[in-house]
Formats: structure tokens, C-alpha cells, sequence
């Protein structure tokens, strides 16, 4: 501005000495000086914004590069996540609006009911969420993530011991993180807990030798200023909960944690200090116990019951008193640090106890739930295989449901959360004990989930089987399992796949063994034993031919055993597969292809080298001698194939790929690798005909933390489905094409 202006007078100037001049001459000098000073004056700059506003969360977890999306034509976006971590089975808790917050593999997510959705917080995606503390003010979320690569390392390495865990403090109401919390732990955690007023944070770590504690607080309480308050390096005792004290409790004890044998108090000194102060069993209400003892199975000896009734495994505040529940069954009524009262509530160990204002639920290993009223009066009783029953979920062979953890809407007190075992989490009406599935996985810690497949005609039916042995078959519209099915003792799949009517399943076992189950019921149909010594190793791969007459298997040892429908002869006798034959394979089998008349099978090693056999025989072949097969299946991974020769170009160095799937309509192939990632790539894929190191145009996105383990497309091609270990997750994924749904099978 202040250029112009002077630009301005110089022109006022030039005007009056040069009255006497040409008039046109004049006002082309003039407006040549506007001009001049104009392109020499800089842009202004906006004025700041008075307050920046909170950026909107949009939770799209994928890093696709805009160029290759344009030439490939597709765009991908994450519908939902499937399943549950294992750590945080026990977590699942209601918010103050009613939705659900839980961990899920690499995210920690707000799941409401109501219309169906899911708000996700994700880190970095190359950590697991292990643990999750909600804080009483419902506004912020304490997470832990263990990094992924730390699982890799072996136990008894340095390296394991040092930071593979970090937890996170995030704001709920804006789905930010607000701060990473002093790195004061060097192991994992065995729970967390904030205060009753949500400024400070107890943490204990999981170590056997030592039980770590370390408290944090938050001076302002916005957590911004997190800061490491106390850590005691040694609690003498094994920690198995911690919980916050409130509700009329003594507001000088903001933390209760409890397990082998004690219960601690910890109690605020002055200001800025805190100390642990143990409990004392010893008084009236245990010599009560003591007088009523009657032996059982579970508690032969009045010593055993007593050692029981001092291993505390759950507790909350409950009126003005902290209630603590036993493996005894024994509910402990505390007034500060004495137990002043118990109670026998159940005939096995309390798993998980939750209360609100007016009730206190307390529920067993064995599956029992009861409710009480304030005085501990007893209201009802709560059965949960009865409640499994009556829910929407088929649970049949599950076996027993043990209760893992319970919760009890804070704000109305007229439903609860109910986990079991099973990995299933149930919403239950307290009234009228209707029970609704609301979310499930596979959940058994130290085991993988390998088995996915989607139904090769219904685009809304999958099914998982993980190692922890679970089978379950999923709708994708309503996001969740419809049937639920245990498999027999020691029956961990590893790989299952559909036959091409959709009518039967196939799964293959780590003890090298195979199940046929049905695909609607998920009902065992046969089970298959391969009659060969070196077929004792995991079954890998599974194929069928398209007229369901041929079923292959290969194994981990590099064997691959071929059997061939025989149909029923008699009345009452079902279809069976009997084995003809088994072939060994050069290396063992990561990909398995049948011709559709069953004749041909070829298999693809670590190598990424094709080999081919006769089924009838085992007599092995050549590419060339099988040119004329019509393969069942795309899953060829050989280096020497020209469909897959662009597929290398566009693998990082040191990565491998673990999973592959070609869409119905055979236009696109997804990879997925060793790192998490997953491709898309057009089919064929050929590399740059300028350039053999210049892979073909490709869309890649994050989609698990570690390896990809399964990848499968839906019937009609519009979503694709990815499962990851260790995070045990099935991720659904909307692929769109030309900025629609992807096109139909072409069948």
C-alpha cells in the first residue's frame, strides 16, 4: 500500500511540471509508474485466524499416491474392521453417548450401535493396541501400542525388553492424540487405570520378576503437561487388575489394585506424593468365611479356600465401600484399608464385576451373572448360555462360554457389556436378558489368523478360522458373525477355502489333518486324514475342482495329497473324499491351483517356481504340457509367468508376498506382502515395455501392521477383504472403479 501511495504522488508531480506536454504522453507515463510499482509490491498476506479450528478426523488409513489411482482407475477406502486385539478383550467399555470403545488390531474404535458405524483412532499403523483405559470424565483414552517389530524379536534378546510398548493419551471428543507419555516402562502392561477425577494415570507393567508401577499426572488435567509422578520399581505382589475409586469412597485413594494374595490402596500424601498401602484380610469377616466353610472340588481344604479367598481378581466401588471379587467366589466388602465384610456370591472364581449407581453386576468363569442391589441384596440371576441362546448368534459346539469381562452402562444401568472367552462381546438388557452380538474375533493370544475366505456367490457371506480353533461365518452388510463354531480339542486351522457352489468348506489344520464342514450350518461333514508320514505338518493349501470331484491338499513338508470324491452307495451314506495319491513338491506349497476338471494341480514354493502334476498318479508335467488347462483358481506366483512379470518392479527389496487374489472379473490382482501392505495391480501384469524395472501403474495401502496373511474379493468385486497377524484382524475394504462400485462377476 505504501508503494502505491507513492506511486500516486509521483504521478500528481509529473502532472504538474509537465502541464505544457502531450496530455496522452502524460497519462502513458503515469499508468507505465502504477504498472512499474504494482509488480514491485508483495502480495498481502491474510490476517491470522483469531482461534485455529480442531481439524475434522477423517479416518481413510490408506497412502495412496493420487498419480497411480488416476491410471489405474480405482480408489480404495476402509468400510470396517473385523474383530478384536487379544489384549483387549477385557476393555470393551460404554461411552457417556452409548457407543462402545474397544481395540481392534491397529486402531482403538468407537463402535455405535445404533447406525452402524465406526469412528477409528489409528497411531502410526505398525503398532498393536494392547490396552485401552477410558478416564471417568469419558473425554480422554489412554492406549498402549506395542510396536510390531518387537513381536518379532525373541524373548530372551535385549532387544525385547527394551520400549516395546508406548502409551498414548487421546481426546475422544476430537479424535486427536494429545500427548505421548514419558517412555518410563520398559515392558508391557498388565492394566491401566486413570483416577476418579481423570488427572493421573496408574500403569503396571507385566514383567514376572518384577512388578513395575508407575504413576502419571496431568497438573492442568488437559494432559497436555503429562509427566511421570511416582515409580515404584517393585510391588512385591502379581498385579491382575487395577481399578479407580469413587463413588462416596475416600477421595484420598485414587487407585485400588489387587492380585496374588493383596490388596492395595494407594494413597496421596500432601501434594505431590503417593504411596501403596496393603489391605488387611485378617478380622471378623474372614473368621466368617472360615466358620461356613464347606469343601468342594475347586476348595478341598480350608487352607486352599482361604488362599483362594485372598486372591483378589476384580473389584469396584460399589455405594461407600470397594467390593472385591475372589477366586473363591467370595465378594469382600472394604471400608478404607480393612475388609469389614464378605459374602459367598458364586461357586467359582469372579472373572469381572461392574457397577453403577443403584446395581452391582458380578459374573463367574463358569458363565453365571448376578445383579445386586445397594446392601448387596441379591436381584436376579443370569445364565450366559442361556443368553447365547436367545441371541441372534448360533453358537452350536462353542462349548462353555467363560465370562472375561463385564461393564455396565454408566449413564441409564439398564444394559451391560458381556465378553466371553470366544472372543464374542454381547450387549445384554439387564431386564429383560436379551442379548444382541455386537462385535467378534479371534482372540486367543499367540496365535495367528490365517484362514479367510469369501463365498464365491453370495458377495455378502465370508468365513475365518484362526489357530485358536474358532470357525465363523460372517455377513458384510450387518458387519458381524452369524454362526459361531468351536472345532474339536487341538483342531487350529490354518487355511480354508470355499468348493465353487458355495455349499461346502474346506479347512486345513496344523496337526496336518483336514475338516469338510458345511458352509451354511458350518457342521463337520467329514474329516479327512491324510494317509502319508511326512503330511503330519501344517496343511497350507487347499483346491477344489469346479465339479467338487477333486480336493488336493499340500502341506508345510512340501507333499501334496490328491483325493477323489466317492458318492454315496447306499441309503443314509453321505459323499466322502478318498485319497489316491500324494505327490512330493520340490518345496513346500505357498500357492495351489486345480484345473477345473481336476486332472492338473500346480504349486508355487517360496522359490516362486511353478511345479506341475497329474492328480491320477502323481506324474509330474510341464508348463508347457499343461498350456491347454482351464485353472479354477489365479493364485500363480511363478517368476517365469508373463501375467505376474510386473509384480516384482513394484515389491520393495526384503519384501515377499504372502497372499494374492485376482478379482471375479479378472481385471485386477491384490498382493499382499510380509510388511502390511496390500497391492493393486492390474490383471495381467505386465511390466513397462520401455523399461523391465518400471512396474505397471499400482494402488498401495497400509492395511496391517506386520505380514498380510489372507487377501479374497468379494462375488461382485466391490470390496476386498484382508486378514493380518499378530493383530488378528479381517479388514474390509470398498473398491471402487471409474468412481463407482467395482463391476460384477463376469461368469
Amino acid at each position: 500500500c505504501g508503494a502505491l501511495a507513492k506511486a500516486a504522488k509521483a504521478e500528481g508531480e509529473a502532472e504538474d511540471e509537465g502541464k505544457d506536454k502531450d496530455e496522452g504522453k502524460d497519462e502513458g507515463e503515469g499508468e507505465s509508474k502504477v504498472k512499474e510499482a504494482a509488480e514491485e509490491t508483495p502480495a498481502a498476506a491474510p490476517p491470522p485466524p483469531i482461534c485455529s479450528p480442531v481439524k475434522e478426523f477423517v479416518p481413510k488409513p490408506t497412502a495412496i499416491e493420487p498419480t497411480a489411482e488416476e491410471e489405474l482407475g480405482i480408489s480404495v477406502e476402509l468400510a470396517w474392521v473385523h474383530g478384536l486385539s487379544p489384549a483387549t478383550l477385557k476393555n470393551p467399555t460404554y461411552l457417556a453417548t452409548g457407543e462402545v470403545f474397544y481395540g481392534s488390531g491397529d486402531s482403538a474404535v468407537i463402535f455405535s450401535f445404533n447406525n452402524s458405524q465406526q469412528h477409528l483412532h489409528f497411531d502410526d499403523k505398525t503398532a498393536i493396541v494392547q490396552a485401552i483405559a477410558l478416564a471417568p470424565n469419558q473425554r480422554y483414552a489412554a492406549i498402549e501400542l506395542h510396536t510390531v517389530s518387537a513381536l518379532s524379536v525373541e524373548p530372551d534378546s535385549n532387544a525385547h525388553l527394551q520400549r516395546s510398548s508406548r502409551v498414548q493419551v487421546w481426546d475422544l471428543y476430537t479424535h486427536q492424540k494429545v500427548v505421548s507419555l514419558p517412555d518410563e516402562h520398559s515392558g508391557d502392561l498388565s492394566c491401566m487405570s486413570f483416577s476418579s477425577d481423570s488427572c493421573m494415570l496408574l500403569a503396571v507393567e507385566k514383567d514376572t520378576d518384577h512388578h513395575r508401577a508407575i504413576i502419571f499426572v496431568s497438573w492442568s488435567g488437559f494432559w497436555v503437561d503429562a509427566e511421570s509422578l511416582l515409580i515404584l520399581d517393585n510391588t512385591k505382589h502379581k498385579v491382575l487388575f487395577a481399578t479407580c475409586v469413587s463413588r462416596g469412597v475416600d477421595a484420598s485413594i485414587p487407585f485400588v489394585t489387587g492380585g496374588e494374595e493383596h490388596l492395595s490402596f494407594w494413597v496421596l500424601n500432601g501434594y505431590n506424593s503417593i504411596c501403596e498401602r496393603s489391605g488387611t484380610f485378617e478380622g471378623d469377616a474372614m473368621n466368617y468365611l472360615k466358620d461356613r466353610f464347606k469343601p468342594s472340588m475347586q476348595t478341598p481344604s480350608l487352607d486352599s479356600f482361604i488362599q483362594q479367598a485372598q486372591r483378589v481378581l476384580c473389584g469396584t466401588s460399589f455405594e461407600t465401600h470397594f467390593v472385591a471379587g475372589t477366586a473363591a467366589g467370595v465378594l469382600l466388602i472394604w471400608d478404607e484399608f480393612h475388609c469389614i465384610d464378605s459374602l459367598r456370591a458364586h461357586k467359582s472364581s469372579l472373572s469381572a464385576m461392574s457397577a453403577s449407581e443403584h446395581l452391582l453386576l458380578t459374573a463367574s468363569v463358569e458363565g453365571e451373572i448376578k445383579l445386586w442391589l445397594p446392601g448387596l441384596v441379591p436381584l436376579r440371576e443370569l445364565s450366559i448360555p442361556d443368553i447365547v441362546i436367545q441371541s441372534s448368534l448360533c453358537t452350536a459346539g462353542a462349548g462353555p462360554h467363560k465370562i472375561v469381562h463385564a461393564h455396565i452402562d454408566p449413564t441409564h444401568g439398564t444394559r451391560a457389556l458381556i465378553a466371553t472367552s470366544l472372543g464374542e462381546v454381547y450387549e445384554l438388557s439387564l431386564w429383560s436378558s436379551l442379548a444382541t452380538p455386537l462385535i467378534s474375533g479371534h482372540t486367543q493370544p499367540g496365535r495367528e489368523l490365517w484362514g479367510l475366505a469369501t463365498h464365491p456367490l453370495d458377495p455378502d457371506t465370508m468365513v475365518t478360522a484362526g489357530e485358536d480353533g474358532v470357525l465363523r461365518r460372517w455377513s458384510l452388510s450387518s458387519n458381524r458373525a452369524l454362526v459361531c463354531v468351536k472345532l474339536g480339542k487341538g483342531k487350529a486351522v490354518h487355511c480354508v477355502k470355499y468348493n465353487f457352489a458355495g455349499t461346502r468348506v474346506a479347512l486345513g489344520c496344523l496337526d496336518g489333518t483336514a475338516m469338510v464342514v458345511d458352509a451354511l450350518s458350518l457342521e463337520t461333514v467329514q474329516d479327512i486324514e491324510v494317509q502319508c508320514e511326512s503330511m503330519l505338518l501344517r496343511v497350507t493349501q487347499l483346491a477344489f475342482s469346479k465339479d467338487d470331484n477333486w480336493l488336493v491338499l499340500a502341506n508345510l513338508n512340501g507333499t501334496a495329497a490328491c483325493f477323489r470324491m466317492q458318492k454315496a452307495g447306499a441309503e443314509g451314506e453321505t459323499d466322502k473324499y478318498i485319497q489316491v495319491g500324494d505327490v512330493t513338491l520340490p518345496t513346500p506349497s505357498i500357492r495351489l491351483d486345480l484345473s477345473v476338471d481336476g486332472q492338473v494341480f500346480r504349486s508355487t514354493g517360496m522359490s516362486r517356481k511353478a511345479a506341475y502334476y497329474r492328480t491320477w498318479g502323481g506324474k509330474k508335467d510341464t508348463a508347457e504340457g499343461c498350456s491347454n488347462a482351464r485353472w479354477s483358481s489365479m493364485t500363480l506366483l511363478d517368476k517365469a509367468d508373463p501375467n505376474m512379470a510386473g509384480l516384482a518392479p513394484a515389491l520393495p527389496q526384503g519384501s515377499s508376498p504372502h497372499a494374492m487374489a485376482v478379482s471375479p472379473r479378472g481385471d485386477l490382482v491384490a498382493v499382499g506382502d510380509s510388511e502390511g501392505l496390500v497391492r493393486i495391480l492390474p490383471y495381467p501384469c505386465h511390466v513397462s515395455a520401455k523399461d523391465e524395472a518400471q512396474p505397471p501403474p499400482f494402488v498401495a495401502f497400509q492395511a496391517h501392521p506386520a505380514h498380510v496373511t489372507a487377501v479374497a474379493w468379494t462375488a461382485d468385486g466391490t470390496k476386498l477383504l484382508t486378514a493380518g497377524s499378530p493383530d488378528l484382524t479381517v479388514k474390509q475394504w470398498a473398491v471402487k472403479q471409474g468412481g463407482a462400485a467395482g463391476p460384477g462377476p463376469a461368469r
